[in-house]
């Protein structure tokens, strides 16, 4: 007997049919994969945004330390100054130009000796300099960080000599004496003035003059190799050794 529509709507392979046709269309899967491929997900959406200005503060004075560190470690070795053409320091005045005229004869001896103690004396006194200077770090103030972090190369390298130069000088100044004193710098001057009538005059104020000048030169000397290795963190991802500057320098 031929079925009829009524009887056809009633069989069971159709009853499924009817209500596979009634339940909603499901989205279309997505494999965890092609979230992270596609950019769709939430993954992709939580990139990071840009750091706080307390991040980059935090981010500056981590590089500031990370760089004095660094500098510490090599010019507080053995010939630190007085290898390095850049930063040894020469000797001040009527005593270098003394030193020139008398160059290549046996009477620039003693000379070339108090130099070099000076430049001895120099490298002694760098752990005091990194002590001072990294409690400068700490305590000076930085009101734009993210000026800063967009501005030059030695920005914030700038700032902090800017800012702290006539203390840091005043608290290394201490150091450096005594440093010249235990270095034979000081004996050494002696010698040469009481050589020379011309210096012997004035072997006190010589004394005094060349503290301030070892102190001078001897930041010089710092502050230049702070300001590059502030430079190479900025630039090279490689010197970025901590989270911190990674997020601060990296973003």
């Amino acid at each position: 007997m031929p079925m009829t529509l009524r009887t056809w709507l009633r069989t069971p392979v159709m009853a499924v049919a009817l209500v596979a046709c009634a339940m909603p269309a499901l989205p279309p899967a997505q494999s965890p994969a092609g979230d992270r491929a596609g950019g769709s997900g939430p993954a992709a959406r939580a990139v990071p945004g840009a750091p706080s200005a307390d991040m980059v503060e935090a981010g500056l004075r981590a590089a500031l330390e990370t760089g004095i560190d660094r500098v510490a470690r090599r010019l507080g070795r053995r010939h630190g100054y007085w290898q390095d053409d850049r930063i040894r320091i020469p000797l001040p005045g009527r005593l270098a130009e003394v030193q020139k005229t008398l160059s290549g004869t046996p009477l620039a001896v003693p000379l070339d000796d108090l130099q070099w103690r000076m430049n001895q004396a120099a490298e002694a006194a760098v752990p005091a300099g990194q002590e001072i200077i990294r409690k400068a770090i700490m305590s000076m103030s930085l009101a734009d960080a993210l000026g800063l972090l967009r501005g030059g190369e030695t920005a914030a390298t700038d700032l902090l000599r800017r800012t702290t130069a006539p203390q840091l000088r005043a608290a290394f100044a201490p150091y450096v004496a005594r440093s010249l004193a235990d270095s034979g710098a000081f004996r050494a001057l002696d010698e040469v003035t009481a050589s020379w009538p011309l210096l012997a005059g004035a072997a006190a104020d010589y004394k005094t003059g060349i503290t301030g000048h070892a102190v001078r030169f001897g930041l010089d000397g710092l502050f230049l190799y702070l300001g590059e290795e502030e430079r190479r963190i900025r630039r090279d991802p490689a010197a970025r050794t901590s989270e911190l500057l990674i997020r601060v320098f990296g973003s």
